[in-house]
């Protein structure tokens, strides 16, 4: 969460698309980060696996499990204007 806050993100009560705003979901299991999903322009949620694979998926239990935990924190920030 600190490295988001640094980078100008704030956190968020919810998941939902909010126009001018980039959102992100960080997951956890326990004590320790696991994972970030970075919310796209139209809903779909996009994260990383590996090197060279993104991948985009509607929401944002697609993944959680054993792997990387479950969300615990949504946070957002304000897109400069074009």
């Amino acid at each position: 969460m600190e490295v988001f806050t640094g980078l100008g993100y704030e956190i968020c009560p919810d998941a939902g698309v909010e126009d001018g705003c980039e959102k992100v979901a960080l997951y956890r299991i326990g004590d320790r980060w696991t994972h970030a999903a970075r919310q796209l322009p139209n809903g779909m949620w996009s994260r990383k696996m590996g090197p060279d694979e993104d991948i985009n998926h509607a929401t944002l239990q697609s993944l959680a499990g054993e792997l990387y935990g479950a969300v615990r924190c949504i946070m957002r920030r304000r897109l400069m204007p074009d």
